[in-house]
């Protein structure tokens, strides 16, 4: 067998978290190439950049002209392709590396899927539930063919790696051997989020803050049906986030509901200073990152066990856990945590102490510790 020249090639259309997992498999020993469409080359590893597939995805996030991003992402799928057989392990993201699969599996290589969600299958089904009691269609065609790859790559991975026990609950529901997978928690910049010192959080009313896009995967429909319900006195919610559905139209905002638009992280890290919850009420993530930010800025949470969010939270220590879906049971749990702000201060202290066990460093580290185990198991083989 030829000689390989690097032990790892981690290959990702966009950029999602490949900077730490590139920067971690590097500390950790390994020689990684790095196939990606990032606007600044990730540093430690040697950068091999789709410079068409970054253009076209820009114009698409400029124009949110749906083939755009199709044509970029099947640009990205064959520069991928045309580099494989260079490493030991082929680490991929989920649903952009059919061929490239392929042809590494004919290379000899291990493979190794990334995956950021739930299992396509069990993600089509509950979305197309959540969509239909909307009175809403099937979620759109190009959507629907990319995530029927993305079943196709599980299938080829030697290795599915998944960003928390829920969503590894969702492969195993869907019958993927269990030996595949490995949960690994993502990090965030604990030293940029916990800057937030949250001073000005005991001025005025109670402020909840929603963090996301805002879609009905989301739940923002149902945080908005049991904000009217709750009828909540001395206490704002802002919507932080673009909207892709017609939220407002459909459903009654009241006078204390604010729509922010989208914002950058330093836009949203001064948010933080004046909010005091984060919301978010998700029916299907991987793992909210958002949620670990605002932990690290210091604000307890209100979640859906599917945030993915139940791996680094403690329900009544940092926060609360709530039924997907469940308007009644959200009702309740927005009266409760107005009652007593003390309690909200010292969960604050907590949810900035656990933040720091999943700064991007840890998250690094973790996947080098995965990838020295899969090495292991190919050596174990020979």
């Amino acid at each position: 067998m030829k000689p390989w020249d690097y032990d790892i090639t981690v290959s990702v259309w966009n950029e999602f978290w490949a900077p730490e997992l590139c920067s971690g498999l590097q500390k950790g020993g390994f020689k990684v190439l790095a196939l990606d469409t990032c606007k600044t080359p990730i540093p430690l590893v040697t950068n091999e950049r789709c410079e068409t597939s970054r253009i076209l995805t820009a114009l698409f996030q400029r124009t949110a002209w749906p083939p755009l991003i199709e044509a970029g992402q099947n640009v990205f799928e064959a520069f991928a392709r045309r580099r494989v057989g260079r490493s030991k392990v082929f680490w991929g993201w989920n649903g952009h590396h059919l061929s490239a699969f392929r042809a590494a599996r004919s290379a000899g290589q291990v493979i190794v899927c990334e995956r950021g969600s739930t299992h396509s299958a069990w993600a089509a089904r509950r979305l197309s539930g959540v969509h239909g009691r909307l009175g809403w269609g099937q979620t759109d065609l190009h959507m629907n063919r990319r995530e029927i790859r993305a079943i196709e790559e599980y299938a080829i991975a030697d290795h599915i790696m998944v960003p928390s026990r829920f969503v590894l609950r969702t492969f195993l529901e869907e019958g993927v051997d269990p030996r595949k997978l490995h949960c690994n928690p993502y990090g965030v910049d604990v030293d940029f989020w916990s800057q937030v010192d949250g001073r000005t959080r005991s001025n005025g009313p109670l402020v909840f803050i929603f963090t996301a896009n805002i879609t009905p995967r989301k739940g923002a429909h149902i945080l908005l049906q049991a904000w009217e319900k709750a009828d909540l006195r001395d206490a704002e919610l802002w919507f932080v986030g673009g909207i892709h559905f017609p939220i407002r139209e459909m459903f009654p905002c009241r006078d204390n509901v604010r729509f922010l638009g989208s914002k950058s992280h330093q836009e949203i890290r001064a948010l933080y200073e004046r909010a005091s919850i984060y919301i978010l009420p998700s029916f299907e993530e991987g793992m909210a990152r958002s949620g670990l930010e605002a932990m690290a800025a210091g604000l307890p949470l209100i979640i859906t066990e599917e945030t993915g969010l139940t791996d680094v939270m403690n329900p009544g220590e940092h926060g609360w856990v709530v039924p997907s879906g469940d308007v009644d049971s959200l009702v309740q749990i927005l009266r409760e945590s107005t009652l007593d702000r003390d309690r909200l201060g010292q969960m604050s202290k907590a949810c900035k102490l656990r933040a720091n066990l999943f700064g991007k460093s840890a998250y690094g580290l973790r996947a080098a510790q995965t990838a020295r185990a899969i090495f292991g198991k190919m050596t174990s083989k020979l």
